[in-house]
């Protein structure tokens, strides 16, 4: 089970960073807005992932994995 990126950094700010990245460089601040705007809900996350960035919800394992590297 993936918690941390390492001793200090949980995963989940690295890829929701990567995630406002994307967003910005997509579409400058206007999509990150857009990005930001959904609701906490897992529901809402994907659905942001998906019409913000395009990301379909069963390809999001493989498509972080892919952009993540590139990012490195």
């Amino acid at each position: 089970e993936l918690i941390n990126m390492d001793d200090i950094t949980d995963f989940r700010y690295v890829l929701g960073g990567l995630f406002i990245k994307m967003a910005y460089e997509k579409g400058g601040a206007e999509d990150v807005k857009q990005l930001l705007s959904f609701g906490n809900s897992d529901e809402e996350f994907y659905l942001a992932l998906e019409t913000v960035l395009d990301i379909k919800k069963d390809s999001l394992n493989k498509y972080i994995r892919s952009n993540l590297n590139k990012s490195l």
